[in-house]
């Protein structure tokens, strides 16, 4: 068998030095590769970061400008007008996570949390104030169209899809429950006050959850979700929560889902502010 020197030169007396010397030549070349495939990759990172921070501020730009347009019209506004912000909204919503993903941070992770700096204010304004809780006056709508794609759908699990779907005024009105419970002004026992916080507590995490799944149900039947995004909840494992991030997405999305609700159940809240003090309504 021939030996070949790095070049492909047939090696006429192989020798140690031979060896050493092809031998060197891979290691160089192979560190060249792992040199330029390092660049790209960073070059990469760095066009994701940029792209994922040009979508976040095109994110808080609309929802600045939809809010405007509310206060402009009286805190009401026509079912596609909301739905053409809704559309601006998520698309840069999306972009801004694919690109954090791209940028090796997926969605809901610790490194997303971190990169996209949600403890920045940019994402923890006023929760009255955003697209998603916005979309709680068109809940009745949108709840109706699912329930007609469910009972048009030839899905084996349409059954149990639809009893899903009845069942979020059940869990929204468990909710309301616990929230509106006063403690008879101060009448209860420190346990007592808390087993009322832990019970709202794991309230407002099941109507998140169940909220998150009906986004998902309408996902799967072609229907526009309620919210244009999920959820999370105080479950969520924070022990690594480095930047405060998660924490303040974490208290953003309870307080969204919360005035959500008030919207879509707004005749049942104020069956409850009747009977009851509403100075417990947002919960922390």
């Amino acid at each position: 068998m021939e030996k070949l020197n790095f070049d492909g030169e047939k090696i006429e007396k192989f020798d140690d030095d031979s060896l050493v010397a092809a031998e060197l030549g891979a290691q160089g070349l192979k560190s060249v590769a792992e040199e330029e495939i390092a660049l790209a990759r960073e070059n990469e990172k760095q066009m994701a970061l940029e792209t994922m921070q040009a979508a976040k501020k095109k994110c808080v730009e609309t929802r600045q400008k939809f809010w405007e347009v509310m206060e402009n019209s009286g805190g009401k506004i026509e079912q596609k007008r909301f739905e053409f912000w809704e559309r601006i909204y998520k698309n840069s919503f999306d972009d801004m996570n694919r690109a954090a993903a791209d940028a090796g941070a997926p969605e809901n992770t610790q490194e997303y949390f971190d990169l996209v700096e949600w403890k920045d204010g940019q994402f923890s304004g006023d929760p009255e104030k955003t697209l998603e809780s916005a979309a709680g006056d068109f809940y009745q709508e949108r709840v109706e169209d699912l329930r007609l794609a469910i009972i048009d759908s030839e899905d084996e699990k349409k059954d149990e899809d639809f009893k899903i779907l009845k069942g979020l005024h059940n869990v929204a009105m468990t909710y309301f429950d616990r929230i509106y419970m006063t403690n008879n002004d101060g009448g209860m026992s420190l346990q007592e006050a808390k087993l009322l916080d832990n019970s709202r507590t794991m309230a407002h995490n099941n109507l998140i959850k169940y909220f998150n799944q009906v986004n998902d149900l309408a996902r799967k039947y072609g229907q526009k979700p309620l919210t244009m995004r999920n959820f999370i909840t105080s479950e969520a494992n924070q022990s690594n929560d480095r930047s405060g991030g998660m924490r303040t997405r974490m208290s953003f999305d309870r307080n969204i889902v919360a005035e959500y609700c008030r919207k879509a159940f707004s005749q049942e809240v104020k069956r409850y502010e009747q009977a009851q003090s509403s100075d417990l309504w947002r919960f922390r």
